[in-house]
């Protein structure tokens, strides 16, 4: 399967050339020789590779996909291993952040410095987002991404308001101690399973699959999906991968490629529900896109803008 095309590692950098923050997104085949390193910045460190060992000062941390680490400055880190599957490369993102200008957001809110507070006193700095938090963050560090790359009209507003509801919505996750705890109920249990439905869309998802992974009855986990969200599993998951296949036509991904990133193993299967969901093929939609975006580059007398 091709591979979304990121920013390379430069694994001699470990410093920042902003005096505001910066943000990377980071992929590796395995993991490379990290040496411990600390930081005179904030760091926040987006885990997107399963079973990766982390160690903080002398503490060892588990992490899988959607885990995040909170680094306040001056602390000892470094990853130490990950699972060498083939197809666990090591990828992740990382926010850096100037202690003075994470301050600027502190004066909105002084509630905004609890995450730093709240890991320091705990000596605890991995931290477990839900499933839909997972997605949002991740969305929001790809919004930053993006603006850094355009820098449009508005970009320093747009860039502001993301990083603000990044940390907003970091801060919130801290504070609610049940997010660093295994499911025991069946509220948690349907958290874990959209979690791991949403970081597996690529892959085979059947509820066969999720009742092994998850050791309950496939009555169980519909019941429970069911009164959650109002629909089965399989609407759940195909809904998911639908949109995710809209996004990636939005932004000029070729249609075979973005079917492939979302699970669709067939394309005439990809076609049809395609089709059924948005009365549109998907040869079609990609083509509206493409000609909306081409009226949008034009002015009122027809001329292209520079």
């Amino acid at each position: 399967m091709k591979k979304r095309q990121i920013d390379p590692f430069l694994a001699e950098k470990q410093y920042m050339d902003s005096p505001e923050y910066e943000i990377y997104n980071y992929s590796d085949a395995t993991l490379p020789k990290v040496f411990p390193h600390r930081h005179d910045y904030y760091e926040i460190y987006f885990c997107h590779c399963d079973e990766l060992e982390y160690v903080i000062g002398k503490q060892v941390y588990h992490l899988n996909k959607g885990d995040l680490i909170l680094l306040p400055p001056g602390f000892m880190h470094y990853p130490s291993k990950m699972n060498a599957k083939e197809e666990n490369q090591y990828t992740r993102m990382v926010l850096w952040c100037a202690t003075d200008f994470f301050e600027k957001f502190v004066a909105l809110d002084p509630d905004l410095d609890y995450m730093w507070k709240s890991v320091i006193q705990n000596s605890s700095y991995q931290i477990r987002p839900s499933a839909v938090t997972s997605q949002n963050l991740h969305n929001l560090c790809i919004q930053l991404l993006d603006i850094g790359r355009e820098k449009g009209f508005l970009s320093r507003a747009m860039e502001m308001a993301a990083l603000l509801e990044l940390f907003i919505m970091i801060n919130r996750t801290a504070h609610n101690a049940g997010n660093f705890e295994r499911y025991t109920t069946a509220t948690n249990l349907f958290n874990n399973i959209i979690y791991y439905i949403h970081i597996h869309l690529a892959e085979e998802l059947s509820l066969a699959e999720l009742s092994t992974r998850f050791y309950v009855s496939k009555g169980y986990i519909s019941r429970i999906f069911r009164e959650n969200m109002g629909i089965s599993v399989h609407q759940y998951i195909l809904a998911l991968r639908l949109t995710g296949c809209q996004e990636a036509l939005k932004k000029g991904v070729p249609i075979s490629e973005a079917a492939e990133w979302y699970g669709f193993r067939d394309y005439s299967s990809f076609y049809r529900v395609f089709k059924g969901a948005f009365e549109i093929s998907p040869k079609e939609y990609a083509e509206s896109v493409f000609k909306m975006k081409d009226r949008e580059t034009k002015n009122s007398e027809g001329q292209y803008v520079k």
